[in-house]
């Protein structure tokens, strides 16, 4: 008999150990690690919005890689899904590749990520997993990780049925006082089983609402569902602001987050609060409250009409509802919450008042009745009345402060072919205006007319009819003070009409005029400068401030004025290219004699030393009405801060013609 020598042995040993790992990863025993991904529980329940776009598994076989000397070069992994209890993997969804001298592979030591397309994720059971490809050797894994997808409703489709209430508040239908009283730890409440499609990790989503739809209403609380098959409402959850009659309902929610119907709704009566103490409704008027009247100036309020409703006893705002009645139109409702805090401003449309009470001679009463409905039950208000008197004179009020049936007015200047303009032309000159009275009805004696500039605070006349008739034309005069006040711009010119009868006014269409015809000139400041050049020897000699003289302006200047002013310095001697920050320099508050004859401004000699030998200029600045803000005439000069050697001021010896100047 042969002796096998020991390396012999050896390899015998090593052919059989491989031959039995080759068998064991056939057999799939090995320790092949599972892919991962989110998971609600160890099914592998993925929520319904999961399911909707890829899913991302993670693999993770480094180290049974390591252990089990997989060679990465001829290795591949190829990604597998089946449904849960197949025995073939089937086609692959993903081949990982582990070469590195493939273009495309993957670190066999590092965890890589796959994704499952949403198509392939269907509602069932199913496993995620792997065969790892060693040359010509497979080893798949023999269960995979796995995969639920859940996409059915619990108690689908029909709807869970009506919740249960205990049996002392079932057989009378209410909830009182008295049972809150008796039963302080809350409302027990029962619910169906539904076997079929419960399972663990289902909540309940309860309501108790005026309202039987999830879609109108808030859940109040939620609990897990568990064998006892019953929920407790506390009862701070279903006694505030909620009297009448209410809905108490659910809706069932499994772990992957599909929800069911609404259940049937189960009935009941909540009468824990009194019924409420409305107070009479009141008209917020305007101008004159005093007078107890809703006139046009209510009605051409910016903010509109409103009735008010007083806080009354006893009120729920979150459920309370206001039906309000004025006079014979159709009634309206309010939400009282929308309108809170009391008094609760209900408005009212200016065409409904005009089609009720707008055709009307003088005062007509106008009532107010309102009720509050709480979630079927009604209690009325005591009615208010209110006078109402929208009469005035011309043609009938509309809708709009502005009455269309009033003509524009026209304005003239010295160009009677520029309609609507006044230009420079206009300056210092008196403006024509226009107007043309209405037809219909015809214009009243005593009508007030009263023309105004810009706005109301300008009136610049005032008429009233005598004979006037329909479609004359009225010509009147805008004063030059009131267009020279009022300033540039394009602005409205419009007239009212008012009569003694009462303090109704109408107004006409605004007619927008532009206004050029304010010449604003402020005239140039001076430099002052012995030369054409700012020099050393303009300066003052112990401070070595340049001097600036602002010319007096009794149009635009006023006395306690301050004058703002700018000085510039640039680097270049055409005055173009702007070097530094802009000085900003302000004059004294301005006297009698300022304004008149004017002022000097000092400029201080570290902001001109930079100009050296090139420029400066100066503005100064004053509001004008109309205008803003609005600048001098320049003042600009070339300098001489350094001399030829290039020594500034402070370097440079006094002259003979310094020594002899006097100290400005």
């Amino acid at each position: 008999m042969a002796t096998l020598s020991k390396k012999q042995k050896a390899a015998i040993a090593s052919r059989k150990a491989n031959k039995e790992l080759l068998c064991q990863r056939r057999a799939g025993v090995l320790a092949m690690p599972l892919p991962t991904f989110d998971a609600l529980n160890n099914d592998g329940l993925i929520t319904k919005e999961a399911s909707k776009k890829p899913l991302t598994v993670t693999f993770d076989i480094g180290q049974f890689a390591d252990d089990e000397g997989i060679d990465p070069a001829i290795t591949r992994l190829a990604v597998h899904m089946r449904g849960k209890g197949a025995t073939n993997w089937g086609a692959p969804m993903h081949m990982v590749d582990f070469n590195t001298a493939s273009p495309v592979h993957e670190p066999i030591d590092q965890p890589f990520t796959r994704d499952i397309p949403a198509a392939r994720l269907v509602e069932g059971e199913h496993e995620v997993g792997y065969v790892i490809h060693e040359g010509n050797s497979q080893t798949g894994l023999l269960r995979g990780a796995p995969l639920e997808v859940d996409l059915t409703p619990p108690e689908d489709p029909r709807h869970p049925a009506a919740p249960l209430f205990p049996a002392y508040l079932e057989s009378k239908g209410e909830i009182t006082e008295q049972d809150v009283e008796d039963h302080p730890a809350g409302m027990e409440c029962t619910f169906r089983d539904y076997p079929i499609s419960r399972r663990a990790g289902d909540d309940i989503e309860v309501f108790f609402s005026s309202e039987f739809s999830s879609q109108l209403s808030e859940p109040i609380d939620t609990f897990p569902v568990d064998d006892s098959l019953s929920f407790t409402l506390p009862w701070n959850l279903i006694t505030g602001n909620k009297g009448g009659q209410n809905y108490l309902f659910y809706r069932l929610w499994d772990l992957a987050g599909n929800v069911s119907k609404d259940s049937v709704p189960a009935r009941i009566e909540l009468n824990l609060t009194p019924a409420p103490d409305p107070q009479e409704a009141y008209v917020p008027l305007a101008l004159l409250p005093g007078d107890g009247l809703l006139d046009l100036q209510d009605l051409y309020e910016p903010n509109g009409v409103f009735i008010a409703i007083p806080e009354y006893e006893n009120n729920l705002t979150d459920i309370d509802v206001i039906e309000l009645t004025i006079g014979t139109q159709a009634p309206e409702r309010f939400d009282v919450k929308l309108y809170l805090p009391f008094p609760l401003m209900l408005p009212v449309g200016s065409d409904t008042l005009l089609a009720h009470y707008g055709g009307g001679a003088g005062e007509i009463p106008m009532t107010i009745d309102y009720f509050v409905d709480r979630n079927g039950t009604s209690t009325d208000a005591p009615t208010h009345t209110i006078d109402v008197d929208f009469s005035a004179p011309g043609p009938a009020p509309g809708e709009d402060p502005e009455n269309s049936l009033l003509a524009r007015v026209r304005v003239f200047g010295v160009d009677p072919t520029k309609e609507n303009e006044l230009t420079d032309a206009d300056f210092n000159r008196d403006a024509t205006i226009e107007t043309v009275l209405w037809s219909t009805p015809l214009p009243a004696p005593g009508t007030i007319i009263k023309w105004y500039w810009g706005d109301l605070a300008h009136q610049f006349d005032e008429l009233t009819l005598t004979n006037e008739g329909g479609g004359d034309t009225l010509t009147r005069t805008v004063p030059w003070s009131i267009i020279r006040e009022v300033g540039n711009r394009t602005l409205p010119v419009f007239y009212t009409l008012g009569w003694p009868t009462n303090d109704n006014t109408q107004r006409s269409l605004a007619q927008n005029v532009v206004v050029a015809a304010n010449k604003v000139v402020l005239e140039e400041p001076r430099f002052v400068k012995a030369t054409a050049f700012l020099a050393c020897t303009d300066l003052n000699r112990a401070t070595r401030e340049a001097t600036v003289r602002v010319p007096g302006n009794t149009v635009y200047f006023q006395e306690h004025m301050v004058v703002r002013c700018e000085f510039r310095v640039f680097s270049d001697i055409t005055g173009d290219t702007q070097l530094g920050n802009t000085l900003a320099l302000s004059s004294l508050p301005l006297t009698p004699d300022m304004v008149s004859n004017g002022f000097d401004i000092k400029i201080p000699y570290t902001a001109l030393r930079p100009a050296a030998r090139n420029s400066v200029d100066f503005h100064y600045f004053v509001p004008i009405p109309g205008e803003g803000e609005q600048p001098s005439v320049r003042a600009w000069t070339r300098t001489r801060f350094t001399d030829l050697n290039g020594f500034f001021c402070e370097e440079q010896p006094p002259t003979a013609l310094e020594d002899g100047l006097v100290e400005q």
